[in-house]
């Protein structure tokens, strides 16, 4: 009987594989390098991945240090060999949490920034869901770090295939069938104009300037756009909101089919008087 019991407190008492995986992004995140250090010494992967909520499940300490900003132990990791360049998801890719690079431009460490870019970190890097780190700098108002971004190479602007010879051949009732969903922030297409819950009213938007409804507040990245809805605009917006208007705070991970964007253009375009 005794020895049941310390068998079992011995057990209990020995640390598991998630619990050393653990300490080490928990010193991540207060940018512990020694502590980081003594968990590699001990011979804990360098990749390891994080299993529960220091930043997000699946994350490696790099990931973490840069998300909380301590950017020495950034480098101390990068000179170790972490990779700087991993896109993280989660759930078998149910749920996207992007790069070291989106994190902190996202939440403003300038040097952590300067860091992984001088490391390899792409400043284009995209996915529909978490889009670029430039978009995540804008969207935070981080204006120096997107400075940095574009001239490490993030492109201002993602522009698509022009789609204005396809527009005439176009699947208008496809069109309308997919414009149905744009109802859910823009309301009804109405003559009246009536705002939606989330957005302008889209009767007319083909043809018209950008930001030109004065009833509702665009994003200052909308209003800086400055040019008119015509078919390629759209399209270009359609395809990838976050590219094409980065920092917009518009709600859309785009339509990635372009004859899906070219019916709801076409579609777009007879919403007129």
């Amino acid at each position: 009987m005794i020895r049941s019991i310390v068998a079992a407190c011995l057990f209990l008492a020995a640390p598991s594989l998630p619990a050393f995986a653990e300490m080490i992004h928990l010193h991540a995140k207060n940018g512990n390098i020694e502590g980081v250090l003594a968990e590699l010494d001990k011979g804990v992967a360098l990749e390891i991945r994080s299993t529960n909520m220091t930043s997000a499940p699946g994350v490696t300490p790099l990931f973490v240090a840069a998300k909380f900003g301590h950017a020495d132990l950034v480098k101390e990791l990068l000179a170790r060999g972490a990779d700087p360049t991993v896109f993280f998801y989660q759930e078998n890719g149910a749920y996207t949490v992007g790069t070291a690079l989106h994190h902190a431009a996202a939440y403003g460490h300038t040097e952590v920034v300067r860091v992984l870019i001088a490391a390899g970190a792409d400043p284009a890097s995209y996915e529909p869901y978490i889009s670029t780190p430039l978009h995540q700098a804008l969207r935070a108002g981080n204006l120096e770090i997107a400075n940095m971004l574009v001239e490490a190479g993030a492109p201002r602007r993602v522009e698509f295939p022009s789609i204005a010879n396809s527009i005439e051949g176009a699947d208008h009732v496809r069109g309308a069938q997919l414009a149905k969903g744009c109802e859910i922030c823009h309301g009804v297409p109405s003559k009246s104009l009536s705002l939606g819950d989330n957005g302008p009213n889209l009767w007319g938007i083909y043809g018209s300037a950008t930001a030109s409804d004065h009833n509702f507040e665009y994003s200052s990245y909308l209003r800086k756009l400055d040019t008119i809805w015509d078919a390629d605009a759209l399209n270009n917006y359609l395809a990838s909101p976050y590219q094409f208007v980065p920092g917009t705070k518009k709600v859309m991970l785009g339509f990635a089919n372009e004859d899906d964007r070219a019916s709801l253009v076409a579609f777009l375009a007879t919403l007129s008087d």
